[in-house]
């Protein structure tokens, strides 16, 4: 088990940036190094995961020599795989030893992994609290440290293969919300464009079909809102075997009798905001 015990981080001023979202690697202000071979990655990305928290030795060796025959000296040679990557990450000092256990001293603002999480959670704040204009912002830079997906090659790790789930999962809300955020904003035909994309890469989620049908209305095109939502039970019948939810039925119920809970005054717009139980 990972001890929760935080250590103080070597600097907080930001300088020093280690990237999972995409091709692992390390930039130190001199450009961008990536980290070679599977071990060094796997080692890696379990502290960057945690930053300032430490990890014990048991528990690096497990996950680094993972399905290989462990060294005759687990310790010794993770030691070696510390060294190597301590050249790449800033030093002995960004990459402590603690007793029977490493850690990465840095802050979570160091790791794009948790600056992308905090920039969707204000983005979210902002969408909630009425301010769409700055939760595009907090999503436009979120999106920004999105390189591509993280641990590609490391799927086969249980623990890190649930992380890049979470991570998928989250990207796709951080989209949701930029999209809710420029139907508030009134900028349909970006939404439209971003939606029509959404719903074909992730036919399954009813929160990308019901914010396309709502742009398109908003967009006085009411026929192809509606045919947005037929589409929306038709993926959801072939690839779920399901009936639409809550939130498609009731915008579909609204399109058709024109509901002012779709016109675009910012109080209407927040009664049909999606509401996460809905989804």
């Amino acid at each position: 088990m990972i001890s929760k015990s935080a250590v103080e981080p070597l600097s907080q001023s930001g300088d020093i940036r280690y990237q999972l979202l995409g091709v692992a690697g390390v930039d130190l202000g001199c450009g961008f190094r990536r980290l070679p071979g599977r071990r060094q990655n796997v080692l890696f990305a379990v502290l960057a995961l945690v930053p300032g928290v430490p990890v014990s030795v048991d528990r690096l060796v497990e996950l680094v020599w993972r399905a290989q025959p462990h060294p005759r000296d687990p310790a010794a040679a993770l030691q070696s795989q510390v060294s190597r990557l301590r050249r790449s990450v800033g030093g002995a000092g960004a990459l402590a030893h603690q007793e029977s256990s490493y850690v990465l001293t840095c802050s979570p603002e160091d790791v794009d992994v948790h600056r992308y999480e905090r920039l969707v959670a204000q983005a979210r704040t902002m969408l909630a609290g009425g301010a769409p204009r700055d939760a595009v912002a907090c999503s436009d830079a979120a999106s920004r440290l999105w390189r591509g997906d993280p641990f590609a090659e490391l799927s086969d790790l249980p623990s890190i293969r649930d992380e890049t789930f979470r991570l998928g999962e989250l990207r796709l809300d951080e989209c949701s919300i930029r999209a809710q955020a420029r139907i508030e904003l009134g900028q349909h035909a970006a939404a439209i464009s971003d939606l029509r994309r959404l719903t074909v890469g992730h036919p399954g989620r009813e929160d990308f079909w019901a914010l396309l049908a709502l742009a398109l209305y908003r967009a006085d095109r009411t026929s192809d809102a509606l045919d947005a939502v037929r589409s929306a039970r038709q993926a959801l019948s072939d690839d779920l075997g399901l009936e639409p939810g809550p939130t498609i039925r009731r915008l579909e119920a609204e399109i058709l009798s024109h509901s002012p809970n779709l016109a675009p005054a910012p109080q209407s717009i927040a009664r049909f905001r999606l509401r996460r139980n809905d989804i």
